[in-house]
């Protein structure tokens, strides 16, 4: 076994890791492509798998049990498909704390029209593509309305950490969006 960093790695895996900034409240992942899994693992080896929708996807870290744990823990994450990795989406001026990521090919850039609608989605960013579109309703090409109109599939992977006697689950309130950030 082979390690990058504390992470085990299974042989012949290449992993591109993203660290979960401790500053977190919202995660957001945009992907072109199709459905795929995400796992989250700390340097205990502890880790759960979530699924990335294609479309939009977010993870709001609002809960204080979350925070709390987060503040002491690093946590990563990575793509389990090998061909693909999570890219940090520079310039994207939200609210504070919101990190926005997108799924890339490896090798592949990203077009440039693809990245200036992430950042346009990400500047003024609501799980509901609803309040987007009314927010934003001026400035979107009528050919992008369906895309900026979806609304972002809510994760909500539950974190164990068996040494802490912890089972950590994000906000989720299933009746609306995070009322917190809304």
């Amino acid at each position: 076994m082979s390690f990058y960093g504390n992470l085990p790695m299974r042989p012949n895996q290449r992993l591109n890791i993203v660290p979960i900034e401790k500053s977190s409240d919202k995660i957001v992942i945009f992907n072109d492509f199709e459905n795929m899994g995400v796992e989250f693992t700390n340097m205990n080896n502890h880790f759960c798998r979530e699924m990335v929708h294609s479309g939009l996807s977010s993870l709001c870290v609002c809960s204080y049990e979350w925070k709390n744990w987060l503040s002491v823990n690093d946590v990563y994450m990575h793509l389990s498909k090998q061909s693909f990795e999570l890219v940090k989406l520079d310039e994207a001026n939200s609210r504070p704390n919101f990190h926005f990521y997108y799924v890339a090919k490896l090798g592949e850039s990203q077009p440039l029209q693809n990245t200036d609608m992430m950042r346009l989605r990400a500047s003024n960013y609501f799980d509901s593509g609803e309040a987007t579109l009314h927010f934003l309703n001026h400035q979107i090409p009528d050919n992008m309305k369906e895309w900026f109109s979806t609304n972002a599939y809510r994760m909500k992977p539950t974190f164990y950490d068996f040494r802490a006697g912890l089972a950590l689950e994000p906000c989720c309130n299933e009746s609306n969006f995070c009322n917190y950030w809304q």
